[in-house]
């Protein structure tokens, strides 16, 4: 069975890419066809370094290509057709959050490596994200593009399933770099899946919550049970209590999540921190953030720059929270240190991140990214106030996308993936199908 879990590793990419085929030759979709070869580059090649005993990786080469042709693609649309005001509101906080990226640079010393690389990323990305802004608008289209979604993920949970029944209870990430981001994938999929009209979903829901449990995933596991709260609260027609119900819950979860096993009473009564725990080092990331923050309000630190700069503010009240990860860490920077006492350890200049993406946006955007946030949530909140007004399914639908997102995000870094930032548009994709006359 192991056997056959690893050959289902090497088979998926090319079962995807042959769903994509049959997808473009034999149904006559309305979506543009670039927009589905994403989705197959962002599922199955954008984490695969399968190399086949070859000097590079096929799948990474292959998603960076597609992702080329796709920004490609998208500039010769807007000079072509100049008719970028269709998105003018995706392009301004695009921009928005570009020119805090860049304004970022100025005044700090950067690691110019891990800067070129995170910026580079945003504006690869976020181009990407604007392109399915501009392709899609009709909901057939939005239909079309989640329903190849759905079915391409139906293509890769066999493997999941098979890695559970050969491998036993495990955090599966099957070729991807961390079993959150497996987790991710699915939220989507799931929030969408539960207003279509596709045969089977409620197999289909079956199976992709299994496959988050299999990841392991606390943060996808709490977004999944929001989505079904939500979805719940839609179904029964409870809508008088949804703003005061949702607040509550995401309270709770965001407090089960930082605060489970950091506290444990021993048998002599007192209580320690188990600072081996991801949570609590969540915690101590976020302070050293506030950290960088008050020292750099205006631009931050430099965007990308956390996991090189957190051991500068490391004062002694954070070290005494005795969280392991971070003091040694932050030990690894110590020139003054033998090497010798690094043998046992992480090694020198160990790099950690913030796992949460908002609080890298703060500390290393300042109050140009802080202004960001709060534009973009107003923005959304308006849209979605009155996307209520005409289509009570696509509200409730929109909540369920953008909110397991935002709760995902305040857990992991997320902020690379060009799914994370389409499905902060979708509001607006949503909103401009229903109001603007065609």
């Amino acid at each position: 069975m192991k056997q056959i879990y690893e050959y289902y590793l090497l088979v998926a990419p090319f079962l995807g890419f042959s769903y994509w085929i049959v997808n473009y030759f034999f149904k006559k979709n309305k979506a543009n066809v670039i927009l589905t070869a994403v989705i197959v580059s962002y599922i199955f090649f954008s984490t695969n370094y399968e190399n086949f005993g070859l000097s590079f990786d096929p799948y990474r080469l292959t998603h960076r290509f597609i992702g080329v042709v796709a920004i490609l693609l998208f500039g010769f649309y807007l000079l072509k057709n100049k008719n970028y005001r269709i998105i003018s509101t995706e392009i301004t906080l695009y921009v928005f959050f570009g020119m805090a990226i860049v304004f970022s640079y100025v005044g700090n010393e950067i690691n110019i490596n891990h800067y070129l690389h995170y910026a580079r990323n945003y504006f690869y990305v976020g181009a990407i994200a604007l392109l399915f802004c501009y392709m899609i608008d009709s909901l057939e289209k939005l239909n079309e593009v989640f329903v190849f979604y759905i079915n391409s993920l139906i293509i890769l949970s066999p493997g999941i399933l098979l890695g559970l029944s050969s491998i036993g209870w495990h955090r599966e990430s099957l070729f991807f770099s961390n079993p959150n981001y497996l987790a991710y994938i699915f939220l989507p999929a799931i929030a969408y899946l539960l207003f279509s009209k596709i045969k089977y979903k409620s197999i289909i829901f079956l199976i992709f919550s299994l496959s988050i449990f299999t990841t392991g995933s606390r943060s996808a596991v709490a977004a999944l049970t929001l989505i079904i709260f939500v979805y719940l609260i839609y179904k029964f027609n409870i809508r008088i209590t949804l703003k005061i119900i949702l607040t509550y819950i995401l309270i709770l979860f965001c407090l089960f999540i930082f605060l489970t096993q950091i506290s444990i009473k021993t048998i002599s009564g007192t209580y320690r921190v188990l600072d081996n725990t991801i949570n609590f080092s969540r915690i101590v990331s976020s302070l050293l953030a506030a950290n960088m923050f008050i020292e750099n309000p205006i631009n931050g630190i430099g965007y990308g720059q956390f996991r090189t700069k957190f051991h500068l503010y490391m004062t002694e009240d954070i070290r005494n929270l005795n969280n392991s990860e971070f003091n040694e860490a932050s030990l690894s920077w110590d020139p003054e240190l033998d090497d010798k006492f690094f043998i046992d350890k992480q090694g020198r200049n160990v790099e950690k991140m913030t796992h949460n993406d908002f609080v890298s946006i703060i500390a290393e955007t300042g109050i140009i990214g802080l202004i960001f946030l709060f534009i973009y949530f107003y923005i959304v909140l308006k849209k979605v106030k009155e996307i209520m007004i005409k289509n009570r399914e696509i509200y409730f639908m929109s909540i369920c996308l953008i909110l397991p997102t935002v709760l995902f995000s305040f857990f992991h870094n997320n902020m690379n993936s060009f799914m994370f930032w389409l499905i902060l548009y979708i509001p607006i994709i949503f909103h401009r199908i229903l109001y603007e006359k065609k």
